[in-house]
Formats: C-alpha cells, sequence, structure tokens
C-alpha cells in the first residue's frame, strides 16, 4: 500500500468518535472505505501521544477545526485564482498567439527565453493543481467535521509541505499527497513476474498518469493519455535517476543543489502538458469570443483580473 516507506501505526483519538450506533453499520463502513484517502498520508509516528491521547491537552474543538479549515480553504481559492490566470487569462487577452506564438513574441519584444516562459507556465500549472486539491480536501474537511460525522483529528494534512522537498523522491514519496499508491500497488500485484525496480517505479508513474486522465477529460473534454505517459514516465524517470546517482556516489541528492534539479526537471516534465492545455484555452477562445477578455460572469475574483491584465497589458 505503501511504495516507499511503511504505514502508519494506529492510534487512539483522543475523544470518542461521534454516532458510535452508525459507524457499526454496513452502511457506514463502506462510506467510510470510500473516504479512507484521509489516511493515507499520515507520518509513521502517531501524531498524537499514545500515552496521553485522551487527554483534553490534544484535542482540537470542534470550532477550532471549522476555523482552521474555513481560512485554508479561502486561502487556497485565493491562490488558486491568482495561478491560474497565466493559462486562462493570457489567452483571453491575446487568442490571436498560441502558446509557440507567445514565447516568440516575447522573445522578440523583449528578449526573454522561451525557458523563462515555461518556468512561469509550468510553476504556475503545479501550484494551480497543488491548491485546487487543497481546495478540496478542505472543503470536504468541512462537510465531515461540520455536520459532525468525523472528529477534526480524522483529517490528517493530506500534503506535507512541497515546497521542503530537495528531491524528487521526497517530493513524490513523502510530500505529495498519496492518493493513488494504493490503487496503482493494487495493479501492479497482479502482474505474475517480479519487474526490476527502475521499471517497477516507471510503470507505477505511468498508472498514475493514466489516473489523471479522467479528470483532465471533464475540464477540457479529452484524455491527453499520450501527454500524462509521457509527463509521468519523465517524473518516475528523474526517481530512477536519483537513486542511481545515490548507488554509483554515495552521496543523496538534496540541499540547494537538489532543488535546483528537481525544479529543472519538474518544468522539463510537465512543459508539453502545459502547452497543450494552455492551447487548448485560446482554441475555446477563438471557438467562443468574449468581448475585451472579459470574463466577469466566471467564478475568479476581479482584483486578479485587474492585476494580471494591469502587467500582462503593460508588457505586451
Amino acid at each position: 500500500m505503501w511504495a516507499f516507506n511503511a504505514p502508519p501505526e494506529y492510534h487512539d483519538l483522543p475523544d470518542n468518535p461521534p454516532f458510535p450506533k452508525l459507524r457499526c453499520t454496513k452502511g457506514w463502513k463502506v462510506f467510510d472505505l470510500m473516504c479512507n484517502y484521509r489516511l493515507l498520508n499520515l507520518s509513521h509516528k502517531p501524531p498524537i501521544n499514545e500515552s496521553s491521547s485522551k487527554s483534553s491537552a490534544n484535542k482540537i474543538s470542534y470550532w477550532s477545526g471549522i476555523k482552521y479549515h474555513t481560512l485554508q480553504l479561502l486561502y487556497s481559492i485565493i491562490l488558486l485564482d491568482i495561478f491560474t490566470w497565466p493559462s486562462i487569462k493570457t489567452p483571453l487577452l491575446f487568442p490571436e498567439l498560441t502558446y509557440e506564438e507567445l514565447t516568440i513574441t516575447l522573445k522578440e519584444k523583449y528578449g526573454i527565453y522561451g525557458y523563462l516562459v515555461d518556468v512561469v507556465m509550468v510553476t504556475c500549472q503545479g501550484l494551480s493543481t497543488y491548491q485546487f486539491i487543497c481546495i478540496i480536501y478542505h472543503f470536504e474537511a468541512l462537510l465531515g467535521i461540520g455536520l459532525k460525522l468525523w472528529l477534526p483529528e480524522e483529517f490528517p494534512k493530506l500534503m506535507h509541505r512541497p515546497d521542503k522537498a530537495d528531491n524528487l523522491n521526497d517530493l513524490w514519496g513523502n510530500r505529495w499527497h498519496q492518493l493513488l499508491r494504493k490503487t496503482n500497488k493494487f495493479y501492479l500485484s497482479k502482474i505474475p513476474f517480479n519487474l526490476p525496480k527502475p521499471l517497477y517505479m516507471v510503470v507505477f508513474f505511468l498508472l498514475s498518469g493514466l489516473g489523471h486522465c479522467p479528470f483532465y477529460y471533464i475540464i477540457t473534454g479529452k484524455f491527453h493519455t499520450l501527454l500524462f505517459l509521457w509527463t509521468f514516465g519523465l517524473l518516475g524517470l528523474g526517481c530512477i535517476l536519483e537513486r542511481q546517482f545515490y548507488h554509483s556516489t554515495n552521496f543523496k541528492v538534496g540541499g540547494y543543489l537538489g532543488k535546483i534539479w528537481m525544479w529543472n526537471w519538474l518544468i522539463l516534465s510537465g512543459e508539453a502538458l502545459t502547452v497543450e492545455l494552455y492551447n487548448l484555452q485560446v482554441d475555446l477562445t477563438r471557438s467562443h469570443p468574449l468581448p475585451n477578455g472579459d470574463i466577469s460572469k466566471d467564478v475568479q475574483g476581479s482584483l486578479t483580473d485587474l492585476i494580471w491584465r494591469t502587467l500582462v497589458g503593460y508588457w505586451l
């Protein structure tokens, strides 16, 4: 179930869970099993001290849980609004330019190299994906805690500070969400022979890529299968290269150089998919033109719209 680390140890909650009779029913157990991804990211050591797990000092009150997830939800919505503008607002302002034409224009007019454009676009795409996942997580936590179906302690953090990662194995193995691990391990266990470790890791990431296709089909109407296989295959290859480097030199990738390596590999891996999604937005804008890039009917806020319109309009 856990591809990179051991499963978490069992520990008691600091208080009795709500609705004990309901939790004994088969219906609840099925429902809770469907939502058990909340527990996939627990650390090895119990987050609550076992010797004092029933003490009031370790409890998270109902209103504290509501407050925390409400503030985090609003925070993630604002950041998602900001990070999605480069790939959403820019095509609305300049629908005549594809991604490739945009990079050429920036190079000819302002001397901005295409790689710098890739850095901004891919980074914003990754950060917006992160914030979108956080929105879903905090929204579900609000519903579960607000309806008193779960205790606040039953919603461990889904991410563990991905910004602190200094290599790809640390990012994907410890800090990013682990929602697809159990599924991928299940499918790989059905292979009638053992795969070599490097090949196993590549296949593992390829399965993750296939698992993302349906979500993007909902958004874009396309599965982007080859692009996801390419992107996630490169991510898996990066993890293999780090491990081979360690076996060859006995030095672990990390520190500031590790961060530089990691971010450059992430940008290289995500560039093709980011370009495709950007050009899809351009095609959508061309087929459904809006006056002056006005998207006031959209759920996004006008403040971020003003910021990006001012910056992009001034420089372009």
